[in-house]
């Protein structure tokens, strides 16, 4: 049990409150010359570098019960974003509840004890999953499948870093580069999180001296081929160790945006809680206190405006028109004087879809994070592009130049996770908004949540019925993780506003999405002859430009992914004759599948270039223009023409997650004039709820390739749209 007093202590390790602020020498702690900082300094390092949570929360119960300490909240958010990517789930989340059992964390009430302890338990468990799944991958794929699929760099010899990185845990990767110039084209790219491991077997540096990991700082362009790597946790004397040693870089799980959302969480629940986020916790955190669970909505009424004010917390729903709907929101916001604007979203790919919309508008809009991971043609407004033209010199640790940049912004465009750029520390917001919003997990919400005024109000903009979060981690999500925010406040009461009038796509292929997921109230504002028919494509019925195309295929496993040549043959013939025939560009197509080796075969076969990676005009030539994506990474996005390979094909009847019918829902309405899926009819047949209904609805009215239309009726009625 925890002592009846607790001798409360501030950062820096004093006293304070009663009592005379020191221990006196008959003190045990006082004897050995123990203090709050050396024992959270231990604790953190075994967690850290040596994987060893019993062995902390066994020096928790020795040192900081026995000398009756307590520990902020800010101190607990550090020691848990101090994990490291080999601990083990089951030993962290026994320090977790033990911690927790031991009520040494001084938090300002039980609520927010409840909501912390509640997040930073799935952050965990969601961040090891990954870190395992990583882990495996580098142990059971061969090292070549790994640098095909951008993951690893293999032969890479440790060097000291350049005179102005040497101390700072910079070392530098080189390879003696001959014929291969790959390294340099993003394969691991700044801002990512890598390990070392050794190179002449699978045994890993780690083994002697805890978990290497680093951070990508930046790549070499030709002709000098290396990375600088900024070492995590690791002394100068033992980094010199490894000078001159071989080893290969893989990629990590992300500990930049784990630690990040830990931070979010620390500013929420901690002690003195914030006061300008004090109506933000009222809403997020009623549900934890007692008798609270389900007020939510009460409290968004009661922080409402007024007549003609917006609300604290609005819900925009509904995936076709919403984009255009916030970019309308976000203009009337700098009108009426509430900027800068904090525009978000979980991917990449939804915010350049904001920064595309903002700068059409001709707002003064900036994008922060790394330029890479930006569509090329907006880099004149990425923050690192602004930055250079005002003569700034790129280090990462001068941000005036960055500072005043996004001060004089109207709109700041970044992911969840990059609202805690060192540029954005201390600027808050008014007005934020978050877009796909059912697409993300609450806890990466809360970091550009966290930047709010006391007078500010957020809008959700999202659809519930399509994809919900990513989460790696069954257990996680099974508990709660997978709940979005804006399915949770739907979910208790606080009522979205839909849009309910699509403008993107051809009536006939909005036709099914409309009928099965939105209960046939997702009307059609654009007439079939604005979106014509995509031409040197034989539709199975000539005005619907809908088709299914039965491949005989087979399935095939790449790690824990699968792939599909048949279908991957089918869609290179399908393209070539679309993109030769001239109507369409390549730019117009877009190829989406669920799986991401099916996405890589389909690259490599069409010589596309992966997400992120910045194309040549070369590469945009014929086929090899056409965009290639997983069906997650294309949710918020939109082409001419879309091709599905469905990938699944197998005697069991198995589809996995692409049964999801959220998917499939993503899957149906990214086309605006035409929509091709490329499939195994009988394995598809197998999903009762998702796929079947679609083939059996697309048999009746003869939009599968080779069969006639069942309901000639029905197929006359598709054709009037």
């Amino acid at each position: 049990l925890p002592p009846t007093k607790v001798q409360k202590v501030d950062e820096k390790g004093k006293g304070k409150g009663k009592g005379k602020g020191k221990k006196g020498k008959d003190d045990p702690g006082f004897a050995s010359g123990r203090n709050i900082d050396s024992e959270f300094a231990r604790m953190l390092q075994l967690i850290r570098s040596a994987g060893m949570p019993d062995e902390a929360l066994a020096v928790a119960r020795k040192s900081l019960v026995h000398d009756r300490w307590s520990v902020s909240v800010k101190r607990w958010s550090t020691l848990i974003s101090g994990i490291g990517v080999r601990a083990k789930e089951d030993a962290m989340l026994r320090f977790l509840e033990g911690m927790d059992a031991l009520e040494l964390v001084d938090f300002p009430d039980l609520a927010s004890s409840a909501y912390f302890t509640r997040f930073a338990r799935w952050a965990i468990r969601e961040f090891l999953a990954e870190a395992q799944s990583t882990l495996e991958r580098c142990v059971t794929m061969p090292v070549q499948v790994l640098e095909r699929n951008g993951v690893c760099i293999p032969q890479l010899t440790i060097r000291p870093p350049p005179e102005s990185g040497r101390g700072r845990g910079l070392v530098a990767l080189d390879r003696a580069f001959t014929h291969d110039a790959q390294l340099h084209q993003g394969r691991l790219r700044a801002g990512h999180h890598a390990e070392l491991l050794a190179a002449d077997d699978k045994l890993d540096i780690a083994r002697a001296y805890g978990s290497i990991v680093g951070e990508v700082m930046g790549i070499l362009p030709p002709p000098d081929f290396g990375i600088n790597v900024k070492l995590i946790g690791l002394k100068q004397d033992l980094i010199m160790k490894f000078m001159g040693k071989t080893c290969r870089l893989d990629r990590a799980a992300n500990h930049v945006t784990f630690s990040r959302q830990i931070e979010a969480l620390k500013e929420l629940c901690g002690k003195p809680p914030a006061p300008q986020l004090a109506w933000l916790r009222q809403i997020l955190l009623c549900a934890d206190e007692p008798g609270g669970a389900g007020h939510e909505p009460v409290h968004c009424g009661q922080l409402h405006g007024g007549p003609g004010c917006p609300s604290r917390y609005d819900l925009l729903s509904q995936a076709n028109g919403k984009t255009s709907s916030a970019l309308l929101l976000i203009r009337l916001w700098i009108a009426a004087g509430r900027g800068p604007v904090l525009a978000t979203a979980d991917s990449n790919v939804a915010v350049d879809n904001l920064l595309s919309g903002c700068a059409k508008a001709g707002l003064n809009v900036t994008r922060v994070g790394r330029q890479e991971a930006s569509r090329p043609d907006l880099d004149e407004h990425t923050l690192i592009d602004k930055a250079k033209k005002q003569g700034s010199t790129g280090f990462r640790e001068n941000f005036a130049v960055e500072k005043e940049i996004l001060q004089k912004s109207e709109v700041i465009c970044c992911t969840c996770s990059g609202s805690a750029h060192p540029a954005l520390q201390g600027m808050t917001f008014s007005c934020v908004l978050l877009d796909e919003a059912g697409q993300a997990t609450e806890l990466a919400q809360l970091v550009p949540l966290v930047h709010l005024t006391n007078n500010g109000c957020a809008t959700l903009v999202g659809d519930h019925k399509q994809l919900p979060p990513t989460v790696a981690c069954i257990e996680a999500d099974v508990e709660g993780l997978g709940t979005s925010l804006f399915e949770r406040l739907s979910s208790v009461g606080v009522k979205p506003t839909m849009l309910d009038i699509q403008y993107r796509m051809h009536p006939s292929i909005a036709a099914y999405p409309s009928h099965t997921f939105y209960a046939a109230q997702l009307r059609t504002g654009v007439p079939g002859l604005m979106r014509p028919t995509p031409q040197a494509i034989t539709w199975p019925s000539p005005l619907v430009p809908v088709a299914f195309v039965p491949v005989d295929g087979q399935e095939a496993e790449e790690g824990n992914s699968y792939f599909n040549d048949a279908e991957a043959a089918i869609i290179d013939t399908v393209l070539t004759g679309v993109v030769n025939f001239g109507e369409l560009t390549a730019s117009d197509i877009g190829v989406i599948t669920p799986y991401a080796a099916q996405a890589r075969n389909l690259r490599r076969r069409l010589g596309c270039q992966a997400p992120g990676r910045r194309q040549v005009a070369e590469a945009l030539q014929g086929v090899s223009g056409v965009e290639v994506s997983s069906v997650d990474g294309f949710q918020g996005r939109e082409k001419e023409l879309i091709i599905v390979s469905a990938v699944r094909a197998n005697q069991q009847g198995k589809v996995g997650f692409v049964g999801d019918p959220r998917r499939l829902n993503v899957t149906l309405t990214r086309a605006r004039r035409g929509l091709i899926v490329c499939g195994h009819y009988q394995t598809l047949c197998q999903d009762e709820i998702g796929w079947r209904p679609w083939l059996q609805w697309a048999q009746e009215r003869g939009l599968v390739a080779g069969c006639p239309a069942l309901i000639p009726s029905a197929c006359e009625a598709l054709q009037q749209l």
